[in-house]
């Protein structure tokens, strides 16, 4: 199973998102182990004041920004809710 197939699989219907337990990661700390969700939304807050950013900055933000640019590209609702995880169009 793919690393996406299992997050999809346990990432409950409530919209958030929990990743299994024996999924790889890709994004590890210093001492490399996983971030938790708290810590990595600090640390991407971190990464984007670090580059400059001086706007909000975290994994949402970037998932938003990735959601508009799909749109401005012409991609369609349902296409971009697949992309983006969203549920139903509604929470786009």
């Amino acid at each position: 199973m793919a690393a996406r197939d299992r997050w999809e699989y346990q990432r409950p219907r409530t919209g958030s998102c929990k990743i299994a337990a024996d999924a790889p990661a890709f994004i590890l700390t210093e001492r490399g182990k996983p971030y938790s969700d708290k810590s990595f939304t600090g640390k991407f807050s971190a990464w984007g004041k670090a580059a400059g950013i001086t706007t909000q900055c975290s994994p949402h933000t970037l998932r938003f920004a990735a959601a508009r640019r799909l749109a401005e590209l012409g991609l369609s609702l349902k296409v971009i809710a697949s992309i983006t995880g969203h549920d139903s169009l509604k929470e786009l």
